[in-house]
């Protein structure tokens, strides 16, 4: 679900690179933001809330990855410019 948030952000982006690069790190956040709000909503927040710890820690650790090689890819970009 995290890499998938990332990929459906990254192709959503516009074509500047701030949109580009931000919009796959709210996907991320977006989607533990309903998880958490249908749970609560339902009264089973105590049934998920180890997925949805996990969630936040593999989507925190892709966040920072993506973050990484976002900078490397637009630091090439102004190279070669």
């Amino acid at each position: 679900m995290v890499i998938a948030s990332l990929a459906i952000g990254q192709a959503l982006g516009r074509l500047d690179d701030d949109t580009r690069s931000s919009l796959p790190i709210f996907y991320i956040a977006r989607n533990f933001g309903l998880a958490l709000f249908i749970a609560i909503l339902n009264h089973i927040q105590q049934q998920v809330i180890l997925t949805l710890v996990v969630y936040v820690i593999l989507g925190d650790f892709a966040g920072v990855l993506y973050s990484i090689w976002n900078k490397r890819r637009l630091a090439g970009l102004s190279q070669e410019n």
